[in-house]
């Protein structure tokens, strides 16, 4: 679900199956005159009778909060927007084409009219209410008839170092960002493009990160704010924020210089893969492991492989036996297993830590798995009512991996989780625990396996 509508959606996410809204969720249309229709289609995926409910409202968010009450907004059509039904009901697996007749002024403003419709479904068995359910489905609107005006600028850029300055949601490691963006144009601004960081002082690339339609959102006249995180720490002194793309078939380029004083004086590293695994087929076979420098120190590093116990193994050898990392590059080094053969039942569980001055400095250790024979891929899985939470365990010898299902929809994918590994999992508020299906295989085949929580 994109990010900018995820509080606004996020009903239709967990109970997609209730109510089918289709083609989209979102509706972005672009269209020559300014009296025209356009449909879509609901239906009703409940076992029973469903009452559904339409209204009209204003729709605008700046990334933070959400407005649907905006009756001196220039740009919302609300208005000049009449649908062919308003309430009816639908029978269950029943569908039904939903009309929307738009009549826009001709001295209408903007390049682009924004407004949404609130979809509510209500269902009774025996008199009692057993579902109540709204649904905030947004139109954007844009006008080929009007020229558009698209005049964006960035102005101001928020900077937090998530490893001095913890966050619940974001973890404690990283930079948090938050930029603030100003649309003094006619049209909204939907864009396509790159986010690039950049220290001016050490002229290099920090990072890159991409941007699609309703990632972010600037709405007509109005500000917004985008929030996101990377791994690299940004150095002290002068960082550049550029954002380039197209919005609508229109290029640009904006950027914003800030100033960084705050220094972090400990060196990072991320490696990828998370899981290396040796099997019978590969046992002897050269692996790559990509470690990125998320910081500005030039430095040389180590590392050690550890077992399950934290002893330190010597079946395995790396290439080179010491790396030098340069600030934010990415360097690969090479893995292969001094064994000839594999005895071992089940997974052998390694670790890779990387190291400086004997120090661990990787945000997260990798895994290097001595895949043997007679996989047992078990899972025991418990809810924790005072804790609105699900309790994994792994209880087979071998490494798993589990999504969380919500009836067809997926809430979690690919938790990974090592033999007498357990992980509480917190689950959103209205979740039925019954329609809750675990499924979970070995870690690198299909997952072929259900649970249901007990």
């Amino acid at each position: 679900m994109r990010k900018i509508f995820s509080l606004v959606l996020i009903l239709v996410s967990l109970f997609a199956f209730s109510l089918k809204i289709y083609p989209n969720l979102i509706y972005n249309i672009e269209v020559k005159d300014l009296i025209f229709e356009y449909s879509f289609f609901v239906r009703n995926d409940l076992n029973y009778d469903a009452i559904i409910r339409i209204e009209k409202i204003d729709f605008v968010t700046d990334g933070k909060k959400y407005e649907f009450d905006l009756p001196d907004y220039k740009y919302s059509v609300k208005n000049y927007v009449d649908l062919d039904s308003y309430e009816f009901e639908l029978k269950p697996d029943e569908e039904k084409r939903i009309t929307l007749k738009f009549n826009i002024p001709s001295d209408f403003d903007g390049a682009s009219g924004v407004f949404a419709l609130k979809i509510s479904q209500e269902s009774k068995r025996g008199g009692q209410i057993q579902i109540r359910l709204n649904y905030i489905v947004p139109f954007f609107l844009r006008f080929k008839n009007i020229n558009p005006i698209q005049k964006v600028d960035i102005t101001d850029v928020d900077i937090r170092n998530l490893n001095f300055y913890l966050d619940e949601r974001y973890g404690n490691f990283g930079t948090l960002i938050t930029m603030k963006l100003k649309n003094n144009g006619n049209v909204v601004f939907l864009p396509y493009g790159t986010i690039k960081i950049t220290s001016v002082d050490l002229r290099t690339t920090i990072s890159e990160k991409e941007i699609n339609s309703f990632d972010l959102v600037v709405f007509p006249e109005n500000e917004a704010f985008y929030t996101f995180k990377i791994p690299e720490i940004l150095p002290t002194g002068k960082v550049r924020f550029s954002v380039e793309g197209e919005s609508y078939g229109m290029r640009f380029s904006i950027s914003k210089d800030a100033t960084i004083n705050e220094t972090y004086e400990n060196l990072i590293v991320e490696a990828s893969p998370n899981v290396i695994i040796f099997d019978d087929k590969t046992i002897n076979t050269l692996k790559s492991i990509l470690i990125k420098n998320l910081t500005s120190f030039k430095s040389e590093i180590s590392w050690e492989i550890v077992d399950q116990k934290g002893l330190r193994s010597d079946i395995f050898k790396l290439y080179p036996s010491v790396l030098r990392i340069y600030p934010y590059r990415a360097t690969s080094i090479k893995i292969r297993s001094n064994e000839r053969e594999i005895t071992n039942v089940g997974d052998r569980i390694f670790y890779l830590h990387l190291l400086y001055d004997g120090k661990k400095i990787s945000v997260k250790s990798p895994l290097i798995v001595v895949r043997g024979q007679k996989l047992s891929p078990e899972l025991k899985a418990k809810y924790l009512p005072e804790e609105n939470s699900i309790e994994l365990t792994n209880t087979g010898n071998c490494l798993l991996a589990i999504d969380i299902n919500y009836s067809s929809f997926s809430l979690y994918n690919d938790i990974v989780l090592i033999p007498g590994q357990s992980k509480k999992i917190k689950l959103e508020d209205n979740i039925s625990i019954s329609r809750i299906i675990l499924k979970y295989g070995i870690f690198g085949e299909n997952k072929e396996y259900e649970e249901y929580i007990r």
